[in-house]
């Protein structure tokens, strides 16, 4: 996979990510994927986006596989076993969560963090918005336009088996104003002030591959305001 050459491919231990610093920048922005390795059906396509993408005042930090080890099982918990997207808050020796910290706050603070996944079980696509909700957020065309795909937004619960989870979506999106403390990656960069706001876009396993680069355009320039 390849992205736009004006991105410098960085390495730190094993996790590879791409940074793209425009001469003036007025926002920076973290993407990552690859949380849970049986979600990776969203790495080719977030490559493609980055591919074209040229923002002048829009610093952007990409991380396409957090849990290299993970991705390789194409399992959901990584090598130790660990669901990574349920320790980043917690005392818990993992090396690769400590790579990802490390970065994270080597560039922070950012003002949008950016989390794609993939729902494996639903058809539809949900977002959660975290932390102070984003003045430019274009809720509306973002629904209008991801129906006009002929895909479905989430109404309901997210996930009535999952503790962590178990909240309410209308017309696919969620809001959460305050983080809590449940080792979710996107609630522990709010609480730690690493970002102003974080957004978790959950788009369907089961769409194409030209429909996941369409929710993941439309979601980064709707949502993200990218």
């Amino acid at each position: 996979y390849t992205v736009n050459k004006t991105f410098e491919k960085l390495r730190k231990e094993n996790i590879h990510y791409y940074l793209y610093s425009p001469k003036e920048i007025s926002k920076k922005v973290l993407i990552v994927s690859g949380l849970h390795g049986n979600e990776g059906g969203v790495i080719e396509p977030l490559f493609d986006f980055f591919y074209y993408y040229k923002n002048p005042t829009t610093s952007v930090v990409f991380i396409p596989t957090m849990c290299p080890s993970a991705l390789q099982k194409r399992e959901r918990n990584n090598a130790r076993g660990h669901n990574a997207n349920r320790i980043f808050d917690k005392d818990i020796c993992d090396p690769e969560k400590d790579v990802i910290t490390n970065i994270v706050m080597e560039y922070a603070p950012f003002d949008l963090v950016v989390s794609f996944h993939e729902d494996l079980e639903y058809p539809n696509i949900y977002v959660y918005e975290m932390g102070k909700r984003g003045s430019k957020i274009q809720l509306e065309k973002w629904q209008k336009e991801i129906k006009k795909m002929g895909i479905h937004v989430l109404n309901g619960i997210d996930d009535p088996n999952d503790a962590d989870l178990r909240n309410t979506f209308v017309e696919g999106y969620h809001h959460k104003p305050y983080p809590v403390q449940n080792g979710q990656f996107e609630d522990w960069v709010v609480a730690q002030c690493y970002a102003k706001r974080s957004l978790t876009v959950e788009i369907p396993s089961s769409v194409s591959k030209d429909q996941k680069r369409a929710l993941i355009r439309v979601s980064c320039e709707k949502l993200g305001g990218m």
